[in-house]
């Protein structure tokens, strides 16, 4: 399939697919007579997972890593476990952090009453009241 067809059943850019194939997360196409690329099937599902692990937040790197474990040997196994319980670390640092962020926000929000001024003093307590 062409560049164009696999940018429509994906969703993806051209540039984007373009710069997958760059980073090698996407493997170089075959190129036509014409030197058009030329995508194939395993291709397709190669960047539908790309696009899937980029939706749920995953870094390129990480996602680079988990491929090559993909076409690794057997023994890798370990070394993807390891590499899966690290990212998972950092999601859960990362949670821990947004649930701060939004437990502030609502101490914000509980603040202000309409009609009134939200001064630097208020948001000054405010923050004092999320440390606690």
């Amino acid at each position: 399939m062409k560049i164009g067809t696999l940018a429509a059943l994906t969703g993806c850019k051209i540039t984007t697919i373009r710069f997958y194939e760059a980073k090698g997360l996407l493997p170089m196409p075959l190129r036509t007579e014409g030197g058009q690329r030329e995508y194939s099937e395993e291709a397709l599902k190669r960047l539908t997972l790309i696009i899937d692990c980029r939706r749920h937040g995953l870094p390129l790197q990480c996602i680079a890593r988990l491929l090559s474990f993909t076409v690794s040997e057997e023994e890798d196994i370990y070394g993807l476990k390891a590499q899966v319980e690290l990212y998972l670390k950092g999601v859960e640092a990362q949670r821990a952090s947004l649930e701060r962020i939004e437990d502030f926000l609502k101490r914000v929000q509980a603040g202000i009453t309409m009609g009134q001024a939200f001064s630097e003093e208020k948001m000054s307590t405010t923050l004092k009241d999320s440390k606690a």
